[in-house]
């Protein structure tokens, strides 16, 4: 009786620890990710900035694109900057 005692012991243990490692990692991940969305934020502010101050210079909307593109931005990301 007493192994079955420290067998259910052991296991019960390495199960919470494992339960806290994961929701460590979930705690992480999460703050990862906020930062992460916090710098695409930003970057796409900066990235609307950049438009205004263009447009403001007389640049058309295609040359800025253009430019855009040449520096690796993507369609995807420069698109709703121009609409916003």
């Amino acid at each position: 009786m007493r192994f079955s005692s420290l067998f259910f012991l052991v296991l019960t243990s390495v199960f919470i620890l494992l339960i806290v490692v994961e929701h460590a990692k979930v705690r992480v991940m999460h703050k990862n990710l906020k930062a992460s969305t916090h710098q695409l934020n930003s970057n796409f502010d900066q990235l609307q900035n950049f438009i205004r101050r263009q447009r403001g210079l007389g640049v058309s909307d295609e040359a800025i694109r253009q430019e855009l593109l040449g520096v690796g931005w993507l369609p995807k990301e420069i698109e709703p900057a121009f609409t916003d």
